[in-house]
């Protein structure tokens, strides 16, 4: 063997030895954080009933440990699909909360339609200015009682420091979060695991952790999802 092909085989080794320790250091220090091909899972989340949004998104529904932005004009169905969710987990004997907001209600009719629980859901009035808003929210999520904690903003909005907490409250508790509002949150964009605008077409998903986006639902598959529920009784 010539010296030349000596030396190259010599620095292979070397590089793959170098390799080899850099992946031990990396397997050392990582410890029980590493986990195998076979259990890794998505994260756990809340089904909106809504087939089409459930098999696209990464959760499966409403992220849990998260916080969702749902936005655009009122009466396109952000609140719908916040109920169709309640109504499952309600059934279920688990707890939702709802906060209003000084420009509307949950309406009882549409409650009733879904098939909500009403002895597992906790109706909240609007309150009267935003640090009490943000106060009943906290309150709300550090009891880790609620499967979801829905909060009708209105056209107001919310600051960005005010969501980091909710958010880190939110992973604390497990619970999915969800905020509805009539206009949307640009710069605070980040601080969502989902945001989904609502249009006369339907739902364009503008954030969605590890999906293409923007991403339309169009609105039939909605209607073809909520008729058998409509049809009931």
């Amino acid at each position: 063997m010539s010296s030349l092909r000596k030396e190259v085989v010599f620095k292979m080794n070397a590089a793959e030895t170098q390799k080899i320790q850099s992946i031990e250091e990396l397997r050392s220090s990582l410890g029980l954080k590493l986990v195998r091909p076979e259990g890794v899972r998505a994260p756990d989340g809340l089904p909106t009933g809504w087939s089409a949004l459930d098999q696209y998104v990464l959760w499966q529904g409403f992220p849990k440990g998260a916080l969702s932005l749902l936005h655009g004009p009122s009466g396109l169905g952000a609140t719908s699909l916040w109920i169709q969710a309640a109504s499952r987990i309600t059934q279920s004997t688990r707890w939702c909360a709802w906060l209003s907001s000084s420009q509307g209600q949950l309406s009882p009719w549409a409650l009733r339609k879904h098939n909500v629980a009403l002895r597992h859901l906790v109706v909240i009035s609007a309150p009267k200015n935003a640090e009490q808003r943000l106060w009943a929210l906290q309150e709300l999520l550090s009891l880790s009682l609620f499967e979801s904690v829905a909060c009708d903003l209105g056209t107001e909005t919310m600051r960005d420091h005010h969501l980091v907490q909710l958010r880190q409250l939110s992973a604390r508790a497990q619970c999915a979060t969800v905020l509805i509002s009539q206009r949307p949150l640009p710069r605070s964009a980040a601080r969502f695991a989902l945001v989904g605008e609502f249009t006369s077409q339907g739902l364009n998903l503008t954030r969605a952790l590890h999906r293409p986006i923007p991403h339309l639902l169009p609105r039939r598959d909605q209607y073809a999802d909520l008729m058998p529920q409509l049809t009931q009784g």
